[in-house]
């Protein structure tokens, strides 16, 4: 049974309850763990929950332990994929029956206020960034968990579905049709209907082992 996603929002004073809950298993509450429970509860929505869904993230930090925590409620055995490589996402989701994708990358500081403030795609904005530029205009860690969580997620992320399947390797060795290499080290998958190689699908290659 999928579960319900629930959704109660700051008010001036407090951060939303679950996020205090995730916030109390990490002993402690921080920016990047609220911009982790963002992506996560924007994602919850799209997929009416997590079951069968897999999370990868570019790097460890207190937004990747939020999701691990927000994965293990659907699945305790769950394992969230994290790597410290680049990646065309900071945060990618992958539904494993309907092959759908969701990332998200984080293109400006949500503190900037500053529209022309954008990073290249892979280059994750840091909490002490993130602090900075709260502090900056006065807010209080509080103050400012309530502005990140109330801030639409699109105004600070590039988010992106796709839809990525598995091709077995019995089928026939076509060349990527991105780059154009054929690979026996990395097989092909069909990316939004193309036969592409994982590297250029950016797909964590364990998601996509044939045994």
């Amino acid at each position: 049974m999928k579960k319900r996603v629930v959704r109660k929002w700051a008010n001036p004073t407090l951060v939303p309850w679950d996020l205090h809950h995730l916030a109390v298993q990490n002993e402690g509450l921080t920016l990047e763990l609220a911009l982790g429970w963002c992506v996560g509860a924007h994602a919850e929505e799209h997929f009416d929950g997590l079951d069968q869904v897999r999370i990868a993230c570019t790097r460890r930090s207190d937004a990747a332990a939020c999701l691990g925590m927000l994965l293990r409620e659907y699945d305790p055995m769950a394992v969230l994929f994290t790597e410290d490589e680049k990646r065309p996402w900071d945060f990618l989701f992958h539904h494993a029956f309907s092959g759908e994708t969701l990332s998200f990358s984080v293109t400006r500081n949500p503190f900037s206020f500053l529209e022309n403030d954008t990073k290249e795609s892979g280059c994750y904005v840091s909490e002490p960034s993130m602090i900075v530029h709260a502090e900056k205009k006065g807010f209080t860690l509080i103050q400012a968990v309530n502005i990140l969580v109330s801030e639409p997620l699109e105004h600070y992320c590039r988010i992106e579905s796709h839809t990525c399947l598995p091709i077995s390797p019995d089928a026939e060795n076509k060349p990527c049709e991105m780059c154009g290499h054929h690979s026996r080290e990395r097989q092909n998958v069909l990316y939004d209907g193309r036969v592409i190689c994982m590297n250029c699908a950016g797909m964590p290659e364990s998601w996509f082992r044939w045994e």
